[in-house]
């Protein structure tokens, strides 16, 4: 079940949540293991987020923008471009961290220290 917080943002700002079925290939948690996902206003507060969460020593940490329709180009002059993302809403980039349970909130801390929504 999804949060409820999760599922207001998502219908907020006209997102879909998408499930695929586990295989191999995937990376899968560990126990004691747990995913810290925040959203970003922008790859500024993103990037400095991430570095920070590098700098700390997590090797699985990633920045990505969230993709809405799969729509990854600029319309206007078909190079890849950020300027796209603008379109999912407050809170277009990701930053996606694979952590021990007890270093979570230290994680979190980060994220939303620099703007992030965990």
């Amino acid at each position: 079940m999804m949060p409820e917080r999760l599922n207001q943002f998502l219908t907020a700002n006209n997102l879909t949540w998408t499930s695929y079925p586990l295989r191999e290939n995937y990376p899968t948690l560990k126990e004691g293991e747990r995913a810290v996902l925040g959203y970003f206003p922008g790859r500024t507060e993103a990037s400095q987020a991430f570095e920070k969460i590098k700098a700390m020593g997590f090797e699985i940490a990633q920045l990505e923008p969230v993709k809405r329709n799969g729509l990854r180009h600029n319309l206007e002059d078909d190079h890849p471009s950020f300027s796209e993302y603008r379109m999912v809403g407050d809170y277009p980039f990701m930053v996606t961290v694979v952590t021990e349970n007890e270093r979570a909130p230290e994680v979190t801390r980060v994220m939303e220290d620099n703007g992030g929504y965990v």
